[in-house]
């Protein structure tokens, strides 16, 4: 092993020889292997509570895109049962190659009915940020503690206006702080 090279493809393919024909990408190679091409449909969903896909928090109402994803193969708990040396969720490695052997999770497999719904495709996209996100909440916290404001919201003229609630003309001089114009 030691005086041996790794194969790469164009290695494969030079000593193949020319009349030989050898898949140049990954899914030709996929679907030489398998057959049948791997469903590679999307899916648009959107989230009904808070939930995680692609390392980002998707929060409820958000609309987003769920895609086929290139993985490695992990170990199951019937993969444990029959070889002891396997934990669950070890990396499981091809024997021959001792490389990871990889997967495709399509858009179906990904699906979860405990936070997702599936929307139509003419849906936009959207993703909350974190500022809005914090913002719900705070909102939402407040409602919660101050039921009273449910009716109110941030646009009207007389939120924050004391003289909209008694009635009472209040002096500008004593609003904005100016003591030169008293």
């Amino acid at each position: 092993m030691a005086g041996k090279k790794a194969q790469t493809p164009q290695r494969r393919r030079a000593q193949a020889g020319p009349g030989t024909h050898l898949p140049s990408t990954a899914a030709a190679a996929q679907e030489a292997r398998s057959g049948p091409a791997i469903d590679m449909q999307k899916i648009r969903v959107v989230a009904t509570r808070i939930g995680f896909y692609q390392h980002k928090r998707r929060r409820e109402g958000d609309v987003f895109v769920l895609v086929p994803l290139r993985t490695v193969k992990r170990a199951t708990q019937e993969d444990c049962d029959k070889d002891k040396k396997l934990t669950i969720g070890m990396v499981l490695k091809d024997p021959k190659t001792k490389m990871p052997i990889p997967v495709i999770k399509t858009a179906i497999e990904q699906f979860s009915d405990r936070w997702m719904e599936i929307v139509a495709d003419d849906r936009r996209s959207s993703i909350t940020s974190i500022k809005e996100g914090m913002r719900q909440e705070h909102d939402k916290i407040l409602l919660d503690k101050y039921p009273e404001l449910a009716g109110r919201s941030d646009d009207d003229e007389d939120a924050g206006d004391p003289s909209a609630d008694s009635g009472e003309e209040i002096d500008d001089a004593v609003v904005t702080g100016d003591t030169d114009v008293l």
